[in-house]
């Protein structure tokens, strides 16, 4: 069995996996933020999607770096599963997908605040996780 947590990202953490403080965000999606730089907007964080959990659409204001470490996730480019690096940037708007096969875990760097560009109903429906 492979460990989850990259050795160099669980030294930084300083703690297992099971041992992460989560926040919901949505239903069926939690976020740890790991570091956040307010002047700037970047931050570094952990999110965990149920299988099947759609994020809400957006775009982003910089770059946006997506490290797959369990499960997998899909969106209009394709499928990233584990070990793979979604790279994002201000001409990508998408919504990505956790695959049905279990929880997908990123780690995710961004460079600047995403910008949610769904409609208003597409909004509802992901914050009631529908």
């Amino acid at each position: 069995k492979h460990p989850v947590l990259p050795r160099a990202l669980h030294a930084h953490l300083g703690y297992d996996l099971d041992e992460v403080p989560w926040k919901t965000k949505l239903p069926g999606l939690k976020q740890h933020m790991i570091e956040h730089d307010k002047d700037d907007g970047s931050e570094m964080s952990l999110l965990w999607a149920r299988p099947g959990r759609a994020l809400p659409n957006h775009t982003h204001e910089g770059l946006e770096l997506t490290l797959v470490l369990d499960g997998d996730f899909h969106d209009h480019r394709g499928s990233f599963g584990r070990g793979d690096v979604s790279v994002a940037d201000e001409d990508l708007d998408h919504r990505p997908v956790a695959g049905m096969g279990k929880p997908c875990l990123c780690l995710s760097v961004l460079f600047a605040p995403i910008v949610l560009s769904g409609s208003k109903m597409g909004l509802l429906g992901d914050i009631l996780g529908l």
